[in-house]
């Protein structure tokens, strides 16, 4: 299977995966044992990993060499280079239509100023305090919505100027929890 030899694994839990390259149409893509499907239509694929990193692609009886430019894996954001030219990739699955039909299409609201609930909940867990330095990807806190916990990250470096939320309140979507 392509993602045993590429060392990665698809969760079993994705059937299909929404694709958008260079901001055009979305494309429905599955994986398949020897291949993949594209918008209904069945593609034959064999794909080795080179010594740079890159990958050979044999594609319907043609060569393609493909590099991985950037990826942001919790954007779902890539950018590949294939046979020279370069291509933004934006993947999205079933979890982040449903976000999107709910209006959640964000993991958090932010601003310059802070961050706001992304949805209404209860708050689990605070791990910050005023005046905590926080990088990018740092959790803050711990939001129980919908049966699920969801971590709060910080969108990048920052200082904590405020904490508006404790341990075991609720709040509403967009109420403030932290301000920078």
């Amino acid at each position: 299977m392509l993602s045993q030899k590429l060392n990665f694994r698809m969760p079993e839990e994705i059937n299909s995966i929404k694709v958008t390259v260079n901001g055009g149409k979305s494309l429905e893509l599955n994986i398949l044992e020897k291949g993949f499907m594209l918008n209904g239509r069945n593609y034959n694929w064999d794909v080795s990993r080179l010594p740079d990193g890159s990958f050979h692609i044999i594609l319907e009886g043609r060569n393609h060499l493909a590099e991985v430019i950037f990826c942001d894996f919790e954007k779902k954001s890539f950018q590949i280079r294939m046979n020279g030219n370069p291509y933004d990739v934006q993947l999205s699955d079933r979890f982040d239509e449903l976000l999107l039909k709910m209006g959640m299409a964000t993991v958090h609201k932010t601003s310059d100023k802070g961050i706001k609930a992304p949805m209404p909940g209860m708050i689990l867990k605070v791990m910050v305090k005023d005046g905590t330095r926080v990088e990018k990807g740092d959790p803050l806190v711990v939001l129980k919505a919908m049966k699920m916990e969801n971590v709060i990250k910080s969108p990048g470096k920052a200082s904590i100027s405020k904490v508006l939320v404790r341990e075991g309140q609720a709040v509403e979507k967009n109420d403030d929890l932290i301000l920078f």
